[in-house]
């Protein structure tokens, strides 16, 4: 029996160092940085501001999502994702989504699992943040199914993938599923509505300059952009596919 899940509107905001960082010959690294007193700035305003953070769980187990839901992602799970996130978002009841790149951890198992413990999420981000869609089939299942394992080996449960550089194609989608992965965020900017594919989440991301109304303007300003054009082509691939591209338009009532 299908069920129709409610219409929401959510955005999943990324975020890689939380650290001070003004090296202004890496550009990227430097794009990459939101500094501790600015990150928690944000989070301080956001919860202000009456945003509450959700799981990948709560989205997709048909929970009943509080107002005004969000999901904070932290990609390639560094150090300070635990000595300076970590603290912040406990210290505001938030929770958030931490992607580890299994063969290069800057965290330790007893670090991932007291995230775990504490309402954080971990996630898999491969095991060595290749680029996806030039590796074959073989390759693929062991920069995934390798990550997954070895996180599930930590005593983690892993069931949320982030895409290294956003990157990504339907082979790769594929094998995402077929290794029991639920979700998989990419670089895509944008607010994720019901109807959309779960292998292919958009993100915002957030910078050292977003803090105040300057953030909430970013989010705001994507909550109303999905045009309606979109919704009805979400709708067409539902009859067309029936369902099988994973739309989270239904869940299915096995009772």
């Amino acid at each position: 029996m299908l069920k129709k899940t409610k219409p929401w509107q959510v955005p999943i905001l990324t975020y890689h160092y939380i650290r001070n960082y003004d090296n202004q010959e890496d550009s990227l690294g430097v794009g990459l940085s939101v500094s501790p007193e600015n990150f928690e700035r944000q989070i301080k305003y956001l919860s202000e501001n009456n945003y509450n953070t959700i799981s990948f769980s709560d989205l997709f187990n048909n929970t009943i999502l509080p107002p005004q839901p969000i999901i904070l992602t932290f990609d390639d799970g560094y150090e300070d994702a635990y000595t300076e996130a970590f603290p912040v978002l406990k210290k505001y009841n938030f929770t958030g989504t931490f992607y580890i790149i299994t063969n290069k951890l800057y965290l330790t198992e007893n670090q991932l699992r007291e995230m775990q413990a504490a309402g954080m999420n971990i996630g898999v981000h491969t095991e060595n943040h290749l680029l996806l869609p030039n590796l074959n089939s073989k390759q693929l299942n062991s920069e995934i199914l390798v990550s997954k394992s070895k996180l599930e080996g930590m005593g983690i449960q892993a069931l949320d993938f982030s895409y290294p550089y956003g990157k990504h194609t339907w082979k790769v989608r594929r094998i995402v599923k077929k290794v029991g992965l639920r979700s998989a965020v990419t670089t895509v900017y944008g607010v994720n509505i019901h109807l959309c594919d779960r292998y292919q989440m958009l993100r915002i991301s957030v910078h050292n300059n977003h803090y105040g109304e300057n953030l909430l303007s970013k989010i705001n300003s994507n909550l109303l952009s999905r045009p309606r054009w979109q919704v009805f082509f979400c709708r067409i691939l539902n009859r067309i596919f029936k369902n099988k591209i994973n739309p989270l338009r239904y869940e299915i009532n096995t009772k």
